[in-house]
């Protein structure tokens, strides 16, 4: 069972029209890229929960390349993870 942080719980309803731009955007992405976003949102508490920061990146790359055989940078990473961070930003307003 994943770990409940009820700090995280956000109370503001969530805007559907958003939320299906959102997931539009990611299944546009590479494989190797959408599992970027993945290990920082969708599965950040469940596959990665107690870890720091730079020991996330570290699993989260590891996980990325067992799975898809595809070898990124830390430095990639933060990209990829910064881009999609940007779009999302300018076109979700």
């Amino acid at each position: 069972m994943p770990i409940y942080y009820e700090d995280e719980v956000d109370p503001r309803p969530i805007n559907y029209d958003h939320a299906m731009a959102v997931d539009a955007m990611h299944a546009a992405l590479p494989w190797h890229e959408r599992m970027v976003i993945i290990a920082e949102y969708t599965q950040k508490n469940n596959l990665f929960g107690g870890m720091d920061a730079k020991a996330r990146v570290r699993a989260a790359l590891r996980w990325i390349e067992t799975t898809t055989g595809t070898r990124l940078t830390e430095g990639e990473y933060k990209i990829y993870l910064g881009m999609f961070r940007n779009e999302v930003e300018r076109k979700i307003r």
